[in-house]
C-alpha cells in the first residue's frame, strides 16, 4: 500500500466513524426537537469541517511515522501504530458516546464541566438505572470496536517504496507535500471554531453538527485562560458602566424598606429548596395541576413571586445564588472553586449576625459537588446529612433519605431550636424530584410529575405540621427552586430558567401576588430588606422590592453553551460558543440585551479571577 493510500483510508476511516456517531447522537436524541431527514442530513455535512481538524490531529503520529518509512523502509508500522490507535480510538470512542448519552439529560454539547462533575460520580450513578448503563457500555463497546478497527485495517505490515534508495529528488518532492498539506491543514484549523457547524435556527441540529471532540477540546483551551480573559465583547469602561446600571450600588446602602411584607423583622425562617422545580410543574404558575397542588395552594396563601428566573442551571450553582444572592457562570462553579467561598456572602453569616442558629439538612451525600465545604464556609453551623439517618429496609432511595424521612427530621430540628430560645434558620433541600424518578408514591401516571408530587406530598405534611404548632405565628417559610428540568423543554425556552419563588408562614403580612422580573439571586437582598439587614455584601443581588428597581427589571441567566437575558423588551439567549443569539423573543432590542448579558459575562470573570486568587 503506497503512503498517501493509507493515510486517506485512515482519513476515510475516521470521518465514517463520525457520521456514524452523529447517526447514533440523533437516534438517540431525534425526540428533544424532530426535524425532517433532509435536515438531519444536512447537518452531517456541516459537521465535516469540524471532523477535519479533529482528526488533523489524530494523524499527526500516523504522518510522522509515515514519513520515517521513507528512511526507514523495513520498519514494521503495526509495532508503532496499533498501540497509538488502541489509546487514541478510546479516548475518542468515550467522548462521542458520552456526548451522545448525556445530550438528553443535559442538552448541551460535553464540554469541560464534566471533569468537575466525574468528581462526583456518585451523583451521576444515582441519576440511571442498571439497565441505562448496560446499555451505555455495551453501546461504548461497539463504537470501540467500529472506530479502531477501521483505523488499524488500513495498516499495511509495510509500505511500497516511494522512490529508489537514495534518490534525493524523489525524497524532497515527498517532503514538500507533506509540508504543504501540513500548512493548508493548519491554516483550515484555525479557521473553524465551534461556531463553525451552527447552521440551523433550531439547536439539536447545530449540536448534531458539532463535533465532540473538537467542542470539549476547545471548551478546555478557552477555560486555560485566565478568567477575566475568557470573555471580553465590550471596553472595560464600557462594561464596567453598564453592570453599574443594572447593579447600582447606592441600591446596597439604601436601607429603606418601601414595600412591607413581614410582620416581624426577627422572624424564625425555613428556607426548602425544591429539586429542578420549574415553572412547569407549578399549576399556580401555568404548570400541570397534578405535581405540586399543595405549593400551589400555599402560593394562593402567602406570597407569590411568579417572574423568577433562576441563575443557573445545576444544583451546585443554583444554591450558591440563592444562599449567596451571587451571579451565576457558564463555565464554572464558585461551589467548585475552595479559594472563592470564604470570600462569598451568605445568608447565614447575616443571620448569625443577628443571633441565630443556623443548619442546614439535606437527606442525600453533602460532600457531593463540594457542597459540604460551601455550606460550612456559608455559616451553617450544623449540618444532617444520609449519613445521619438510620434506615428500616426500603426507606432509602437512589439518592439518600427520601423526602418523607428528611421532612420528618426537619420537623424535630425546628423543636430543638425552638427549645433553644434563639431565633433559628434553617435551610433544606429535597431530594426525590430528580432522576430515576422512584418514589413509593403513586399520583400520577407520569414517573416525572409523580416524583415532584411525592416531594410536594411531604412539604404540605411538613407545613399543615407546623400551622399546627404555636410557633408557626412567628415562622417564614421560604419555598423555591435550585433551577429548572428539561420537562418538554430545551435550552432555546427561556421557561426553562423560570422557578416558583413563595413565601409563607404567620410572620407574612398578606398574601399577595408579586409581578416583578427577578432573579433567584435576587431573594437574598429582598429577604434582607424586610429584616432591616445591610445588603451591601450583595453586590450581584438588588432588593425587587424598590422603585428604581421596578422600573428597570431584568433577569440573567447562564447554561455552559450561553446566556440568557430578559428585561420588558423580550428575551434573547446569546450561545457563547458559536457568538450569535440562537433565541429571540424580540428582535427589536436584542442587540441591546445581548450588549447587557455580555456586559455581565464580562465583568463577571473579572471579579471570579479575583475570587480565586
Amino acid at each position: 500500500m503506497s503512503r498517501t493510500k493509507y493515510l486517506l483510508c485512515t482519513v476515510c476511516a475516521l470521518l465514517l466513524f463520525f457520521a456514524a456517531g452523529r447517526i447514533g447522537f440523533l437516534v438517540n436524541n431525534a425526540f428533544v426537537s424532530p426535524c425532517s431527514v433532509w435536515e438531519y442530513a444536512a447537518s452531517l455535512l456541516f459537521g465535516i469541517p469540524q471532523d477535519l481538524c479533529v482528526i488533523f490531529w489524530i494523524m499527526v503520529v500516523p504522518a510522522f511515522v509515515t514519513i520515517l518509512t521513507l528512511t526507514h523502509p523495513q520498519m514494521k508500522v503495526r509495532r508503532w501504530l496499533i498501540p497509538y490507535f488502541t489509546v487514541v480510538c478510546l479516548a475518542v470512542t468515550l467522548i462521542v458516546v458520552a456526548d451522545g448519552m448525556m445530550y438528553e439529560h443535559w442538552q448541551f454539547k460535553l464540554d469541560n464541566c464534566i471533569f468537575s462533575y466525574a468528581s462526583s460520580p456518585e451523583g451521576a450513578a444515582s441519576s440511571v438505572s442498571i439497565l441505562y448503563i448496560i446499555g451505555v457500555c455495551s453501546t461504548l463497546v461497539l463504537a470501540y470496536a467500529l472506530c479502531l478497527g477501521g483505523c488499524l485495517l488500513c495498516i499495511p505490515k509495510r509500505f511500497a517504496p516511494a522512490y529508489a534508495i537514495g534518490d534525493k529528488e524523489q525524497k524532497q518532492r515527498m517532503g514538500v507535500r507533506i509540508a504543504l498539506c501540513t500548512i493548508c491543514l493548519g491554516t483550515a484549523q484555525n479557521m473553524v471554531s465551534v461556531g463553525t457547524s451552527y447552521w440551523s435556527e433550531t439547536l439539536l441540529l447545530n449540536h448534531v453538527a458539532t463535533n465532540s471532540v473538537f467542542n470539549l477540546t476547545a471548551s478546555i483551551r478557552h477555560d486555560l485562560k485566565p478568567y477575566d480573559k475568557q470573555f471580553v465583547y465590550l471596553p472595560d469602561a464600557e462594561a464596567t458602566q453598564i453592570v453599574g446600571e443594572l447593579y447600582p450600588a447606592n441600591e446596597l446602602e439604601d436601607a429603606a424598606i418601601e414595600d412591607t411584607l413581614l410582620r416581624t423583622q426577627t422572624p424564625n425562617i425555613l428556607f426548602v429548596q425544591l429539586e429542578s422545580c420549574g415553572a412547569v410543574f407549578v399549576e399556580a404558575l401555568g404548570g400541570a395541576k397534578e405535581s405540586s397542588p399543595n405549593l400551589s395552594r400555599y402560593a394562593e396563601e402567602g406570597i407569590l413571586f411568579d417572574n423568577v428566573y433562576a441563575n443557573s442551571f445545576r444544583t451546585d450553582r443554583g444554591t450558591v445564588s440563592a444562599l449567596s444572592g451571587y451571579v451565576s457562570y457558564p463555565t464554572a462553579s464558585l461551589m467548585l472553586l475552595p479559594n472563592t467561598l470564604d470570600k462569598l456572602p451568605s445568608l447565614a453569616h447575616s443571620l448569625a449576625a443577628r443571633g441565630y442558629s443556623t443548619d442546614y439538612q439535606y437527606g442525600g451525600v453533602i460532600a457531593n459537588m463540594g457542597k459540604e465545604n460551601y455550606l460550612r464556609h456559608a455559616g451553617f453551623e450544623t449540618l444532617t446529612s444520609v449519613a445521619d439517618y438510620t434506615f428500616a429496609p426500603g426507606e432509602a432511595t437512589a439518592w439518600g433519605a427520601s423526602d418523607s424521612l428528611s421532612f420528618c427530621r426537619i420537623y424535630d430540628i425546628i423543636q430543638e431550636r425552638e427549645a433553644s430560645g434563639k431565633p433559628w434558620l434553617i435551610g433544606h433541600q429535597t431530594i426525590d424530584s430528580h432522576e430515576p424518578w422512584i418514589v413509593p408514591y403513586h399520583a400520577c401516571d407520569d414517573p416525572v410529575l409523580n416524583a415532584f408530587a411525592y416531594s410536594d406530598h411531604h412539604l404540605g405534611l411538613l407545613i399543615e405540621r407546623l400551622k399546627q404548632s404555636p410557633l408557626w405565628d412567628n415562622l417564614l417559610v421560604v419555598i423555591y427552586s435550585d433551577h429548572g428540568y428539561l420537562y418538554h423543554q430545551t435550552y432555546e425556552d427561556p421557561e426553562f430558567f423560570h422557578i416558583p419563588v413563595v413565601w409563607t408562614g404567620g410572620a407574612v403580612k398578606k398574601p399577595r401576588r408579586i409581578h416583578t422580573l427577578m432573579n433567584q439571586s435576587d431573594m437574598m437582598p429582598t429577604l434582607l430588606a424586610q429584616l432591616g439587614i445591610s445588603r451591601r455584601d450583595y453586590p450581584w443581588g438588588r432588593n425587587v422590592m424598590t422603585r428604581a428597581y421596578q422600573q428597570r427589571p431584568f433577569a440573567y441567566c447562564t447554561f455552559p453553551a450561553g446566556i440568557l437575558f430578559i428585561d420588558p423588551t423580550g428575551a434573547t439567549i446569546y450561545d457563547i460558543h458559536a457568538r450569535k443569539a440562537i433565541y429571540e423573543s424580540e428582535p427589536e432590542g436584542s442587540p441591546m440585551r445581548q450588549q447587557k448579558a455580555k456586559a455581565i459575562l464580562q465583568k463577571s470573570y473579572d471579579e471570579l479571577q479575583e475570587l480565586n486568587r
